[in-house]
């Protein structure tokens, strides 16, 4: 699922020539704001938690380069094999660069991509349709047993995601306010369609005709930035979901008693950040990247049950906040290169 979610998020992107432009710019800008963004949260979330310092844990940056440098695998197989989320996003981006820049060459490659992506986001759809009853049967079984304790426990994820979403959207709404001279109140009027789908569906898919009208009629975007700008944005990036899994993975490890030292939180947010990019825009996807998350943050497994409940509710949001911050950095991407109509923005219409 994510490594055909990163290929053809990159295959999406047309031509050489329109990556050499447009392309990997955009894509440094989704994944800085990305960065950004959820820092800006994970900032103002700790206060939270107790942060272990001094005779806990120490700080040590070779932990971290540790991860980085572990990112290229030995092999093309090992990533799947032993399903490193990381090892996998880097094979992805390779081969969806060489798909991209064969072009017609490997158009067969890049067919078989692209249909076997749908199929996966399809059986993902179906999937979800389930995560009900999966997660009735959770809740049911916290009440028999000692984890509707822990559920209890967790509380500390609900003002933590909704004071996260809520910096990452005034942020980037600021943002745009600022540089090219619109009110706030007008990109509000114009964005929130879109976010209403999000935050009702919690499916980036479906709110895409809503997602590019809005882009290219209400905000004045050129088309040659939204063909492709809005679905490789709505694959790529997504600091709501971001926002999620690093305050699940902060909650998490406070309801285990895994102590939160700053290696720690800087291997949450890195590690939030690769699965957010990673992650398909479908509903229910977020459930398959808590094991990895937790995995590689040694919290127990028994956290996935408890994410499982959880995630019912706060996938909509980080949906919804996705959406919204694609269309402003689009917006800033329009305006930066000249590909944006700012009578169209600031228009009251």
């Amino acid at each position: 699922m994510i490594f055909l979610s990163v290929t053809w998020g990159i295959c999406c992107i047309g031509d050489v020539a329109s990556f050499g432009r447009i392309g990997r710019r955009m894509i440094a800008k989704f994944i800085l704001f990305t960065v950004l963004l959820t820092v800006l949260a994970g900032a103002a979330a700790l206060p939270f938690f107790p942060l272990v310092t001094g005779s806990g844990q120490a700080f040590d940056p070779s932990e971290l380069m540790d991860m980085v440098l572990d990112i290229v695998p030995s092999n093309f197989f090992t990533p799947f094999t032993e399903g490193n989320p990381l090892q996998i996003i880097f094979v992805a981006v390779l081969i969806g660069m060489a798909l991209l820049l064969l072009g017609e060459k490997v158009s067969v490659a890049a067919t078989f991509v692209e249909q076997s992506n749908y199929v996966v986001q399809l059986i993902m759809e179906a999937i979800s349709s389930l995560v009900p009853v999966f997660v009735f049967g959770s809740v049911f079984k916290m009440f028999l047993g000692d984890g509707f304790r822990l559920l209890a426990q967790a509380y500390k994820i609900v003002p933590v995601i909704i004071l996260g979403t809520a910096v990452v959207m005034v942020c980037s709404l600021v943002l745009v306010c600022l540089r090219w001279k619109v009110g706030p109140m007008t990109l509000l009027k114009k964005t929130m369609p879109t976010f209403l789908i999000g935050l009702t569906t919690a499916s980036s898919v479906a709110a895409y005709p809503t997602n590019q009208d809005c882009c290219e009629k209400q905000l004045g975007i050129d088309d040659r930035i939204t063909r492709f700008g809005i679905p490789l944005g709505q694959v790529i990036y997504m600091p709501g979901a971001a926002v999620l899994f690093l305050a699940a993975g902060l909650c998490m490890a406070e309801v285990y008693d895994v102590p939160i030292t700053p290696a720690f939180l800087l291997t949450a947010l890195f590690i939030g950040v690769m699965l957010a990019i990673a992650a398909p825009p479908v509903p229910g996807s977020a459930l398959t990247c808590y094991t990895l998350l937790f995995a590689q943050l040694g919290v127990p497994m028994e956290a996935v049950a408890i994410m499982t409940a959880l995630n019912v509710i706060f996938e909509f949001l980080a949906t919804a906040s996705d959406l919204f911050c694609l269309q402003l950095a689009l917006t800033d991407l329009g305006g930066e290169l000249e590909m944006l109509d700012t009578d169209t923005l600031r228009s009251g219409t």
